[in-house]
């Protein structure tokens, strides 16, 4: 950000356009391994890199508005890509805490090893679930706000004039994030479902104990973090808008707002542009958040007092005796007991879009007997790693090699060292003497 924006003043659009597609490329790469992966690390490590997408498709974003002269709308750009990378550092930090503590009380981190931890790690289990919802986009999360602000920004991208292939190019950026969204809502239903409901699936999971109490404290501030951060973001703008005057000399924020923190009347955060790109100033419209004037707005804490009543409607009718909760046995194919063999495993719940994507992931499987007892099969499968296998191990390969050959230069020799400076500076002289 420092050298694009700072130094060489953001560069042309396709700059941008370049920086938004790797953006959409990171995502959708990330996000379609999470949803397959049986490693809860890996999972959250694959998120990640998805995170890291969304990030870098609002910068890129931003360049491509700077580079019309748009200001305005390159700084609502760059105010999203800073507000998901700390929204990212709040819930991602919460949910590696989350799995370190399921490690440490089962010693495992593969989901069909889980199971069922939610009755033996309560605390753990409902803060698990915080950071779940926030990096899954549900309301009134962090996340929800920075990914429907981020999409807000891709839609304006009519406002680009006579920019047909940009404007294209932001539609398909707009799409592919809708697919990410739709995907990480399946990751984290399956993860937290897999880990933390149903019958536990192995001894260690059955044995698991909750987490003490530091390892709580501290994903406890995170998830308060994931949720002040979604409840209170007009109060964070302000914040975050110092860099967009320093980087673009234009401010996210109506000026008429005081600099003041201290009530709601005080968190009208939207961009002067006509009447406004993120709020308006006075009243509980301070808790709105509206990127363009007409266009669409969001107030987080309203949708949190919704959520909350409508969570004790339910509630109300349990406790005046109304709702009554009947057991049941569940079916079981005639079997005495529910076992829990018969649960979705994490392979089972991801199945069909491995097999939608099944082009994508290039599946393998592979059929063999068993050593000395020829006829017991056993089928083994696997998803092969476009990124890994095509780019990564051909790049690293390619280094390894020039290294070899580079190598045998260091041969421990001082006079050949000597040859080389002596050669280095004959070069340097005749160089100076036709360029200059």
């Amino acid at each position: 950000m420092r050298v694009i924006l700072g130094i060489l003043g953001g560069g042309p659009a396709w700059w941008g356009l370049t920086v938004t597609g790797l953006g959409v490329l990171s995502a959708l790469f990330g996000m379609l391994y999470a949803v397959i992966d049986d490693d809860l690390k890996r999972v959250l490590a694959f998120s990640s890199v998805e995170n890291m997408g969304l990030i870098f498709i609002a910068l890129g974003m931003s360049m491509v508005f700077s580079s019309y002269g748009l200001k305005a709308f390159a700084a609502l750009g760059l105010l999203v890509a800073l507000f998901h990378a700390a929204n990212h550092a709040s819930y991602k930090g919460l949910l590696f805490l989350g799995a370190g503590a399921v490690e440490r009380a089962t010693g495992e981190h593969r989901l069909d090893a889980l199971g069922g931890l939610l009755k033996r790690m309560p605390v753990t289990g409902l803060l698990f679930l915080v950071g779940s919802l926030s990096i899954a986009a549900i309301p009134p999360t962090n996340g929800f706000v920075s990914e429907w602000l981020l999409f807000q920004t891709a839609l304006q991208s009519f406002r680009l004039p006579g920019a047909a292939g940009a404007k294209i190019f932001f539609a398909v950026a707009a799409a592919a994030l809708a697919l990410t969204a739709g995907l990480a809502v399946t990751c984290f239903v399956r993860a937290f479902g897999i880990a933390f409901l149903g019958l536990p699936r192995t001894s260690a999971a059955r044995e698991a104990a909750e987490s003490p109490g530091p390892i709580l404290g501290a994903m406890g501030l995170l998830a308060a973090a994931s949720l002040g951060m979604g409840l209170l973001a007009t109060a964070l703008f302000p914040l975050i808008d110092r860099v967009n005057q320093s980087l673009y000399g234009v401010s996210v924020l109506n000026q008429v707002v005081p600099p003041v923190l201290a009530r709601p009347a005080a968190f009208a955060t939207l961009i002067t542009m006509g009447g406004g790109l993120l709020g308006s100033p006075g009243g509980v419209n301070g808790w709105v958040i509206q990127p363009a004037t007409g266009f669409s707005s969001i107030a987080t804490p309203f949708i949190a007092i919704f959520v909350v009543l409508l969570t004790l409607v339910p509630l109300g009718l349990t406790f005046a005796g109304r709702g009554k909760t009947v057991p049941g046995k569940v079916w079981d194919g005639g079997r005495p007991e529910f076992l829990p063999t018969m649960q979705y495993t994490a392979e089972a719940y991801s199945n069909p879009i491995r097999m939608l994507f099944g082009r994508f992931y290039r599946l393998y499987g592979t059929l063999e007997a068993k050593e000395g007892l020829p006829s017991v099969l056993i089928y083994r499968s696997g998803v092969a790693s476009l990124v890994e296998d095509y780019l990564y191990r051909p790049l690293t390969g390619l280094i390894r090699r020039l290294a070899e050959k580079i190598a045998l230069l260091q041969s421990g020799s001082i006079n050949l060292y000597l040859c080389y400076i002596f050669v280095l500076l004959v070069a340097a002289l005749v160089a100076s003497r036709y360029f200059s």
